[in-house]
This record gives structure tokens, sequence and C-alpha cells, in this order.
């Protein structure tokens, strides 16, 4: 027996199937609306893919210390920052508002030389990373030299100020340092360097052991408290200023072959004749002090100036004139 479908019957069974195919295939795009289409699920869908491009928003600091890297390196660079004096002045200031602003700058090949000498600074931290090598700070109030630490400065000038510790220069390739009238007492930090002239007057040194073995051509340590001079021995030391000490012995001059100034007036030193044979062109001394080997040093035929001060020092003929005629008594 055949059922019978009426008209409406199947049109209603056709309705059904047009309604359940509608119905997939607004279902099978939801997933891509999501992603895509919906602004609600779409936040939802970035948003974790944004989290993981964070670090690559970090990278450009990362890349301004990489060498290759274009202009962010040349303004991060220590070697291309700004050294024109303006840029360095307002630099300076930013930790010392006391800064008069009268320092003097040159760049030469990308190297920077600065005179801050009696500019007030005080606090050296804005010369960190600087290509300094050259600076000179005589009569300021600065007594902290970390900030100097690893600098390729060359030739440091520090005279006159209340310096104390030289611990910082330790890794410094300096050649020139001058510490006249500080208050440094240690002298460690300097050892093994390839320093040629060092200026020493008025401190309170007494030990010289640590300048062993520096190829110094010029030092004074006049008015300090050193006695021992053999840690000078060997050096290629060309001028020599002892003025003012309680050293008594020059034997250290014999081994001295490139000496040609030697400065001695005020000392203990009453024997000269270690000075035979040298190649001096300036003496130096107390003639009234002397009680051997004043003949050693009339004969030394390179003599150009000799004296009792440095002020009044006058070629050999006349003073040895001066001394015959006792002048000097």
């Amino acid at each position: 027996m055949q059922t019978y479908q009426s008209p409406w019957t199947k049109r209603l069974g056709v309705i059904v199937l047009v309604a359940m195919m509608a119905a997939c295939s607004k279902e099978q795009p939801k997933p891509v609306e999501r992603q895509s289409a919906t602004p609600s699920d779409a936040t939802t869908q970035t948003q974790p893919e944004a989290q993981p491009k964070a670090p690559a928003a970090e990278e450009p600091p990362a890349k301004a210390e990489a060498p290759a890297t274009e202009e962010p390196v040349a303004k991060e660079s220590a070697h291309e920052v700004d050294l024109s004096p303006n840029a360095l002045n307002a630099r300076i200031r930013t930790a010392n508002p006391q800064y008069n602003g009268s320092g003097q700058f040159q760049v030469k090949d990308g190297k920077l030389m600065a005179a801050l000498r009696e500019t007030g600074i005080i606090r050296l931290g804005p010369l960190r990373g600087l290509p300094l090598i050259y600076l000179d700070l005589m009569n300021t109030p600065v007594d902290d030299l970390r900030p100097l630490a690893k600098l390729p400065l060359r030739e440091l000038f520090l005279e006159s100020t209340p310096v104390s510790d030289i611990s910082p220069l330790r890794d410094v390739p300096l050649e020139k340092l001058w510490l006249n009238n500080t208050q440094v007492v240690d002298l460690s930090p300097l050892a093994g360097k390839q320093i040629t002239e060092l200026n020493l007057v008025g401190t309170p040194i007494k030990d010289l052991s640590a300048l062993k073995g520096m190829p110094l051509t010029i030092l004074w340590i006049s008015n300090t408290q050193v006695e021992d001079l053999s840690p000078l021995a060997g050096m290629p030391l060309v001028s020599l200023t002892i003025e003012n000490t309680p050293v008594s012995s020059i034997e250290v001059v014999k081994q001295l072959p490139q000496l040609e100034r030697l400065h001695i007036a005020g000392t203990k030193v009453t024997d000269l004749t270690p000075v035979a044979g040298r190649n001096l062109t300036r003496l130096i001394f107390t003639p009234t002090n002397i009680t051997k080997g004043i003949m050693d040093a009339r004969r030394i035929p390179t003599m150009q100036e000799i004296g009792v001060t440095l002020e009044t020092k006058q070629p050999p003929i006349g003073f040895w004139e001066a001394y015959d005629a006792g002048r000097f008594d």
C-alpha cells in the first residue's frame, strides 16, 4: 500500500531541507568570522600573536649597540657623541650647576682634549664614556676620579686638587700625569704603566717603588718625603728634580745614562762624585752642602747651565767664577 503525500507535505519537506542546508551554510563560515570579521573576536585572536612580537619592539636598542647599525648607533656611540663645545658644556653642567662654562675643548681625529682648569667642576660623571685623551683639572674641587676609569686618557693634570685616591686610574693608559699639590700617598695604582712624565711635587709621597721599571723621562719629586731614589735605576730619565727632599745620596745617577738635567738644591746631598762622566747640561745644587765631588761637576764638558736655583742659573764660566770668589759661602 503506497502512502499518500499531499502537495503540502512535499512542500514542507522541501522547505525543511532548504532550511537545514541554509543552517549548515551559516555555521561553516563562523570560525572565519571570529578570526577576521567580528571586531570582538578579532581582538581575542590577534592579541596572542601580538605578544610574541613584543621582544621585536625592544630590538632597536639592542641593535643600537651593534657596530653595523646606522644612525641609531651613531647617536649612542661614545665615539660619535656630540663633541661641540656647546654640547660638552651643557653635558658637564647637568651634574655641575656651579660650572662656569669656561672649559676649552679640541677634537682631533675623533679624540677629545679638554682643559677644565679653574672651571668649578666637581663631578666628573658627565665625562664618562667620552673619547678623552687629554684632561686638565688643575685648581678644581674634584676629588673622585672613578668616572675616569677605562677612559683612553694619555695626559691628565690634577695639580692643586683634593684628590687622594688614584686607584681609578689603574686601567687608564696614561703617559703624562701631574699630581703635584694633591694628597696622593699611594702610587701603587701606577705600577706597570708606560708613564714618561710624572709630577709629584708637594705631595706626601715617601715611596717610589711603584715606579720601578717605568719609562720615565721627566720626574719631579721636590717637596716630598722621598729619601730612596733606587727605584729609578735604569730609567731613561732626562730630567730629575728632587729639590727640598731628605734625599742624601744621588748614587742612582750612575745608572741614569740619559740624564741631562739634575736639580738637587735643598737636599742632604754632600757628594757630587756620581755626576762624573754624565752628560749633564744643567745642575742646580746647594754649593755649601757639598763636601766631595765639586771638581767632578766642574769637569762636565756638556754643562750649559748651573746655579743655586732655577731662577739664578747661568753659564758655567760665570757660576764658577762666583763660586771661586766665595759668593755662595
